[in-house]
């Protein structure tokens, strides 16, 4: 028996809470695992968007190489390939992807070339070896050419092959890629 002191009640011990019910608890946890699987979805989605946008970025710039190293051996072949019979015509489509300097250059040539070429029997063959794109930002690039000419004329009627390295400068006018520049490189 327990001794209480005078004075005192003997108090009836207490009670535990009241505990939560059974299906309460559960609601909560089905709760909780929605809002983790709900939060889980979303950053799966973001990160999935994200990798997207990275390959779309990846597949624009590979393009935009492509792009530029096209025009640049474009332009290398045709510089290259000037001859007495098509003369006129190559400075034409030569022109038409020139601006600034090379423009004028182009331009120079125009008045001049034609008739030295007639005049040599020059005939031209230029081909591409390599084209690698050495800088590009958004209005500038510069590709490295590596390519060969036949060179044909009065002289060397059976034609000499010779090798040329150039970097060849664009810019961006508008939508398209435009050569401003032609050095050829030692």
């Amino acid at each position: 028996m327990t001794m209480t002191e005078p004075g005192t009640e003997a108090s009836a011990p207490e009670a535990p809470p009241p505990s939560e019910s059974m299906p309460a608890r559960r609601s909560r946890w089905v709760a909780a695992l929605v809002v983790v699987g709900l939060l889980t979805a979303a950053a799966l989605a973001g990160w999935g968007w994200r990798q997207e946008q990275q390959a779309d970025d990846l597949a624009a710039l590979r393009a935009e190489r492509q792009t530029v190293r096209t025009t640049a051996s474009d332009a290398a072949e045709l510089l290259l390939g000037l001859d007495a019979a098509t003369g006129a015509a190559t400075l034409e489509k030569l022109r038409a992807m020139a601006t600034g300097g090379f423009a004028d250059q182009v331009d120079t040539l125009s008045s001049t070339v034609a008739g030295v070429l007639k005049q040599g029997d020059v005939a031209s063959q230029g081909t591409v070896a390599s084209a690698a794109v050495e800088k590009l930002d958004a209005s500038r690039a510069t590709v490295l050419i590596a390519a060969t000419s036949l060179v044909s004329n009065s002289e060397l009627p059976q034609g000499e092959l010779r090798t040329f390295r150039l970097a060849v400068g664009l810019v961006r006018a508008g939508e398209v890629w435009k050569v401003d520049d032609v050095e050829f490189l030692g």
